[in-house]
């Protein structure tokens, strides 16, 4: 009995017995039949150790078997397949010299074996793919020449193809596309006729479609939107009621919500954000007693904090 199973083993070795035509031994993604056909091994997901699986290779038509050889090897980003699909080189990332590389050219449009057609000709940042969607010129900046580019046009909401439509028609500095956005008119500057133009209340904070409210409603020189942030009322020039504008309280340092605190509360004309700066007693005007205010020491460059430092 011995002796017959030792023929057995002799006529079927063990691995013979276990090979599976449908498993996939090394992971790669290639049946182990697939992997026997092609002289590839099942044991080793890259064959050749050349960076690419076996199945990679096999899927974009480089050889697994040979290590000089990969989907890309122009490391132009187009594969291997599709290079020999459209005559590109698969070793030259640049066929055509033109320096945009097959791919970009692949990708946006223009022949990639023409010298003089790349991506963008006319430079105007609008990719050719885009222009030939558009019915842009590809090789003029400006189709309609209104002074604006196609791409600016492209980008900002306005019609390339039309001189008497730009980016910003009215001047006042909202592109078109924002004028859009917000409802307001891309032909007068300022929608609502408050005074403040559609740019300004739109960075302001205010609305420019109405003309009850702009900018800096109360005119104590403190723009809404920082009203808003500060917590401030944007319809009263000193929030806090303590004779200072909510302007005056945010430039020099002070909370434009409290009352008790002030730009100068000990008098001495040295504002309480320089008080802090240098040390001094926003609520004393002579911090160190010498008799010299803390604003003369501090335009004297003397220690307002030092008796024997003085003016």
């Amino acid at each position: 009995m011995r002796n017959v199973l030792l023929v057995l083993v002799a006529l079927f070795p063990v691995g013979a017995m276990a090979f599976d035509p449908n498993a996939d031994s090394d992971g790669d993604g290639l049946t182990d039949g697939t992997e026997r056909s092609l002289g590839t091994s099942i044991r080793r997901a890259d064959t050749d150790r050349d960076g690419w699986s076996d199945y990679d290779e096999w899927a974009y038509g480089s050889d697994p078997l040979r290590a000089r050889q990969t989907p890309d090897d122009d490391g132009d980003g187009l594969l291997r397949v599709y290079e020999l699909q459209i005559g590109t080189s698969p070793r030259k990332a640049d066929t055509d010299g033109d320096r945009w590389t097959d791919y970009e050219e692949y990708a946006y449009g223009s022949d990639p074996l023409d010298a003089g057609e790349g991506c963008d000709d006319d430079g105007d940042g609008l990719l050719r793919i885009y222009e030939l969607l558009e019915g842009t010129d590809p090789l003029n900046e400006d189709t309609d020449g209104d002074g604006w580019t196609d791409y600016e046009e492209y980008a900002y909401g306005s019609d390339p193809l039309d001189a008497g439509e730009g980016c910003d028609d009215d001047g006042d500095g909202l592109l078109r596309i924002y004028e859009l956005l917000e409802g307001t008119d891309p032909l007068d500057p300022d929608t609502d006729g408050d005074g403040w133009t559609d740019y300004e209340e739109y960075a302001y904070g205010s609305d420019p479609l109405d003309a009850g409210e702009g900018c800096d409603d109360d005119g104590d020189g403190y723009l809404r939107i920082y009203e808003l942030l500060s917590g401030t009322d944007p319809l009263d020039p000193d929030t806090d009621g303590d004779g200072w504008s909510d302007y005056d309280e945010y430039a020099y340092g002070t909370d434009p919500l409290d009352p008790a605190q002030g730009c100068d509360d000990d008098g001495d004309g040295l504002p309480y954000i320089y008080e802090i700066q240098q040390g001094s007693d926003p609520l004393d005007p002579d911090t160190d007693n010498d008799g010299w205010s803390d604003y003369d020491e501090y335009f004297c460059s003397s220690d307002p904090r030092r008796p024997r430092s003085h003016c």
